[in-house]
C-alpha cells in the first residue's frame, strides 16, 4: 500500500475537490471556510495543491492548496493557504509553504496572518527565514501580522555553527 503525498500545480478540475475538502484557510483560521474561486490563479499557474493517497477510500485526495503571486523582482506574496481540518492540518500547511519556497525560489515572500490565528502564526515561526515585519496592520475588524521570508535569513541560519553538546 502506497501512503504518500505529492505537490503539483492545480488544474481547473481541482476546484470542486478543494471546495469539498478544504475548510481551514488563512482568511478563516477557525474553520468552516469555503475556499474562494481560484480559477484565474489556476490559469496563471499560481496555485499548488498537496495530493495524498487516502487508504480508507483508496483514492487520491487533495489535502490543501497555496495561492501565490510572483512579481518580476522575484518577490512573492502568499495570498491564501487552505487545508482540510484534522491532525494533518499543520503538516500540510508546512509542506505547502516549504515546497513553494523550494520550487519558486523567490528572494523574499510575504504573507499576512490574523494576529489571533495562533496556529497559522506558530506554523510560520517554525519555518526558517520567516519573521514578523513591522507593527500589526488593521483591516476588516482584525489585526494582521505581516510575515516576511528572506532567502538570506535561511542562508545565515544554515551557516551558523551548531552548538556542540555532550555525546
Amino acid at each position: 500500500m502506497d501512503v504518500g503525498f505529492s505537490i503539483r500545480s492545480a488544474t481547473p478540475d481541482d476546484q470542486t475537490e478543494l471546495r469539498k475538502h478544504v475548510d481551514i484557510t488563512l482568511s478563516h483560521p477557525e474553520g468552516g471556510a469555503r475556499p474562494p474561486s481560484l480559477k484565474s490563479s489556476i490559469e496563471r499557474e499560481e496555485v499548488l495543491v498537496l495530493e495524498y493517497f487516502d487508504p480508507r477510500e483508496r483514492v487520491n485526495r487533495i489535502g490543501g492548496f497555496i495561492e501565490f503571486r510572483l512579481r518580476v523582482d522575484d518577490t512573492m506574496t502568499i495570498h491564501e493557504i487552505g487545508t482540510e481540518s484534522g491532525a494533518s492540518h499543520v503538516a500540510i500547511a508546512k509542506h505547502l509553504i516549504g515546497s513553494l519556497l523550494d520550487s519558486v525560489r523567490p528572494i523574499a515572500a510575504t504573507v499576512k496572518v490574523r494576529r489571533d490565528a495562533e496556529t497559522w502564526n506558530e506554523i510560520l515561526v517554525t519555518i526558517p527565514g520567516f519573521e514578523i515585519e513591522g507593527p500589526p496592520e488593521y483591516s476588516r475588524k482584525h489585526y494582521y501580522n505581516v510575515w516576511e521570508w528572506r532567502r538570506e535569513r535561511v542562508a545565515a541560519r544554515s551557516n551558523r555553527p551548531r552548538p556542540r553538546g555532550r555525546r
